[in-house]
């Protein structure tokens, strides 16, 4: 699964493509994303017929975005109830864009028309980044449910 060195794309989306392709089943947790990029995401699941289990920390703005858009939410409330997809508000600004799978680290990062995505697998790394958010995931508030 996923991207072993740096990449650039055309958008999130083929990002999320890449990261998702051998994911079915794997909890992955996405963190910081703005308005185009959770576009993506929920795009990118509704696509998948065996799609991962995506835990999104947003910002209230972006989550309520979500809830205000008529597809968005749509979209996303058929992926809330199938269980693939659950969010909940972050409380403090995220420094990054992250996806973080139980084995790897991706940063995204948008620049003009083009998404970069770098990652890595160091196990302590992965190890101590799914322990901070985890954490931020079961402090953060429910949004969506």
């Amino acid at each position: 699964m996923g991207i072993s060195n740096p990449t650039v794309k055309e958008n999130a989306a083929s990002v999320f493509e890449t990261v998702f392709a051998d994911a079915a089943g794997e909890s992955i947790l996405a963190i910081g994303f703005g308005e185009e990029t959770t576009t993506s995401l929920i795009e990118q699941l509704d696509k998948l017929e065996e799609p991962p289990q995506v835990r999104l920390l947003a910002s209230d703005d972006v989550l309520r975005w979500v809830r205000e858009d008529f597809l968005m939410a749509s979209a996303a409330a058929e992926l809330v109830a199938a269980d693939t997809l659950s969010l909940r508000v972050l409380p403090d600004p995220a420094t990054n864009q992250l996806l973080i799978t139980e084995s790897q680290v991706f940063s995204i990062v948008h620049a003009g028309s083009l998404t970069a995505c770098t990652a890595t697998d160091d196990a302590e790394f992965v190890s101590n980044a799914r322990t901070k958010y985890t954490d931020a995931w079961e402090e953060a508030q429910w949004t969506i449910q």
